[in-house]
Order: C-alpha cells, then sequence, then structure tokens
C-alpha cells in the first residue's frame, strides 16, 4: 500500500503508540484518519459551545492525500483556518465522504504528562 504518515504530539505521550498504529493499519484504503468528535450534548443541555471538534493528537494521512489535500496549505494559518486543528477539520469536512477517510478512533489515545512541544512522525508501509 501507500506510505503513511502518523503524526503523534510531542506535548502528551501517547502510551499506546502501538495500538493505535495497529489501529491505521487496518483500516482498509486509509488514506485520511482523524480524530472527529461530533455531538449534540451542549445543544441538548442549551450551552452554545462546539459540538464538534478535531482532535489532532494523533492522526494517520497517506503521502499521496497530503500531498493533494494538505501540502501549501499551512501557509493560511491563522488567517483562514486559526491552527493546524483547524485545517485539518477543513481537510476532513471536504473529503469525509471519499474512500479511506475515517473520522474516529476505536482506540481512544490514552496520554500521560506533559512533554516538550516537539512533533513526532512516524513512516511506515
Amino acid at each position: 500500500g501507500e506510505r503513511m504518515i502518523v503524526k503523534v504530539t510531542g506535548r502528551f505521550p501517547v502510551l499506546n503508540i502501538d495500538k493505535m498504529v495497529r489501529e491505521f493499519s487496518r483500516r482498509k484504503n486509509l488514506v485520511y484518519s482523524i480524530d472527529i468528535i461530533e455531538h449534540g450534548l451542549y445543544r441538548m443541555l442549551g450551552l452554545n459551545w462546539a459540538a464538534s471538534k478535531s482532535r489532532t493528537i494523533i492522526y494517520a494521512i497517506s503521502t499521496g492525500f497530503y500531498m493533494g489535500n494538505v501540502y501549501g496549505r499551512y501557509r493560511q494559518i491563522p488567517s483562514v483556518y486559526g491552527g493546524a486543528e483547524g485545517l485539518m477539520r477543513a481537510v476532513w469536512d471536504e473529503t469525509r465522504n471519499q474512500p479511506g477517510v475515517y473520522s474516529r478512533f476505536k482506540t481512544e489515545p490514552r496520554l500521560s504528562g506533559v512533554g516538550g512541544g516537539e512533533e513526532l512522525c512516524v513512516a511506515y508501509s
């Protein structure tokens, strides 16, 4: 299959990174998998808070999908997207109905403590 990039935050160690990578590798024709959380809880409680958000603690993206959908768009942060989370959410919104695009992890990332601000990318095929 196509080479994948797994982006992992450097601020919090992901204790179950091995399970996360295994989940990504089992997803059929994966090109993009990001943690999108959507629910109506806040609306039900009468709160005007966002009921949908994207978490970029960890995500997987194929190199071809990255080049076709993300590459070059970082220059539009913060003017258009506000931050990396906004950009990666916009990419998901634009591609959510394409084959190989996944919106929720079956495995919940287990975080521990506070680390540095560096990013870690792991490539696998």
